[in-house]
């Protein structure tokens, strides 16, 4: 009853492939690309941040100088 083997192995390769492959290397690959992937959305996520700040810092000293003059 108590099997430590789950039904649904995610993620878990079988005890028969061997290290060489084209399983190991396709999960290595899709790995590769999910990480390389999450640096990009960071990245633009970053980008944008900055982005919104620099115009909002715009648009108040736009504001503050037109309100002086």
């Amino acid at each position: 009853m108590n099997d430590n083997k789950s039904k649904f192995p995610i993620g878990e390769l079988a005890q028969s492939a061997s290290l060489s492959s084209p399983i190991v290397d396709e999960i290595a690959e899709k790995k590769k690309n999910q990480k390389k992937s999450l640096i990009k959305m960071g990245a633009m996520g970053i980008l944008t941040l900055i982005l919104l700040i620099f115009s909002s810092l715009h648009m108040i000293t736009k504001q503050m100088t037109a309100e002086t003059a």
